[in-house]
């Protein structure tokens, strides 16, 4: 069950971002009890493409930054579970949307070999369709890091912001 808190850290929290010229936390909690504002939620919707029949919602989120929620959606069998039910019972089109605290990660969340973007789409292919899905949409609230440009940036503020996503090492 969500609470306030809940909903604030997984979407509505804006932390300080310098480059977006953000200096304080935008937080929903009282001064002083602030989230932690570094959950990575999402609410999956598996929909009915034709009647627009919300056949299964979920909300996951991660507890801490080593796991990621896609991770937890990827691995959610009720969901492939809704889809094959919804195909036997001759549901022609599903669609799954699925809603980010922010993009999927791809080389950039400190581990240089993960890509939650290419995980979906191979999971995309390898489940979701054949179970009946026929579009994927992600959709985030908050696109983290999307608008730096490596160019305009010193050497310090890449090693700061994550230089491995650009290929430089680090």
């Amino acid at each position: 069950e969500w609470e306030p808190p809940d909903f604030c850290d997984a979407f509505f929290h804006v932390k300080p971002t310098p480059e977006a010229n953000v200096t304080n936390p935008v937080c929903a909690q009282l001064p002083g009890t602030c989230c932690s504002g570094k959950t990575t939620a999402l609410v999956a919707v598996l929909l009915d493409t034709s009647s627009g029949t919300r056949l299964y919602v979920v909300f996951h989120r991660n507890e801490s930054q080593r796991e990621h929620a896609e991770d937890l959606l990827m691995a959610d069998r009720s969901l492939l579970l809704a889809a094959s039910r919804a195909r036997e019972a001759g549901v022609q089109a599903l669609s799954l949307t699925v809603f980010l605290t922010v993009q999927p990660c791809h080389h950039s969340s400190g581990d240089d070999s993960r890509s939650c973007s290419m995980a979906l789409s191979q999971w995309f292919a390898r489940a979701l369709s054949p179970a009946g899905v026929t579009s994927m949409r992600i959709k985030c609230a908050y696109p983290y890091r999307a608008h730096w440009d490596p160019t305009h940036m010193t050497e310090d503020e890449l090693v700061q912001l994550g230089r491995r996503a650009w290929g430089g090492g680090g």
